[in-house]
């Protein structure tokens, strides 16, 4: 489960960081929470991942967290939304971008657990879909829909069998980050890696896809590609 927090007070940020990690161990569930210290820098690097549960604070001097939640419902309707603030005036404002939550600081260890209990059950409701960030917007897409990806130098094409999006990012970060949940995508290229789901027949040197799109496969990952192909197939 992947978790951000956005406050501008870094120290109640690491300390909240600390008790969801440690709930997260105890509970035998892998955790990964980011810190963004105003509403600009989540901004600019939220997109590279897929968030199941975003805490903001109100009172931020750049973006306020009222005004950041509104631009993330823009993009993205189903991610948990939970207010952390030491005032009770913006609770209302809360419903307009529907907020699950909106707790006054300090936070309780039984709030704490509430929220993040019912955290995973969504993330487990909504596993099978992965957010960008393109050109200021994000964009929603089911990791099932997406057949391969291409680098192009510092910049990764992201297909699905009828579209594309291109992301700056490498493609070993493209890969940690489509395969957050699963081991769904394979390298079969220095360029390339495929859905496996998608595989549709191996050759020597290229691959087909179930959509008729062929893709090159390197000498070197022709034996791997068959082997993690028969495995996946053996476990359906």
């Amino acid at each position: 489960m992947r978790i951000c927090y956005v406050e501008d007070e870094i120290a109640q940020a690491e300390l909240l960081r600390k008790r969801v990690i440690a709930w997260g161990e105890s509970n035998n569930i892998q955790v990964n929470m980011d810190i963004y210290k105003s509403a600009n820098e989540y901004l600019f690097n939220a997109g590279k991942y897929s968030y199941n549960l975003i805490f903001l604070d109100i009172r931020m001097d750049d973006i306020n967290g009222m005004e950041l939640a509104k631009k993330i419902r823009e993009g993205d309707k189903n991610v948990l939304l939970v207010f952390v603030t030491l005032e009770r005036g913006f609770v209302f404002e809360g419903y307009e971008v529907d907020a699950y939550r909106y707790i006054i600081k300090p936070i309780s260890d039984e709030k704490l657990n509430d929220v993040l209990n019912y955290a995973v059950k969504n993330a487990v409701r909504d596993e099978g879909s992965i957010i960008f960030r393109v050109d200021n917007e994000m964009i929603r897409i089911m990791r099932s829909d997406i057949t391969y990806i291409e680098v192009k130098g510092h910049y990764v094409d992201i297909h699905t069998s009828d579209d594309f999006i291109t992301l700056k990012m490498s493609f070993e970060e493209a890969l940690s980050f489509l395969n957050e949940n699963n081991e769904l995508f394979i390298k079969t290229h220095r360029s390339y890696a495929v859905n496996i789901d998608k595989i549709l027949k191996i050759g020597k040197t290229e691959l087909t896809l179930t959509n008729k799109e062929v893709i090159p496969v390197s000498k070197s990952m022709y034996e791997p590609i068959n082997k993690a192909f028969i495995n996946y197939n053996l476990k359906q």
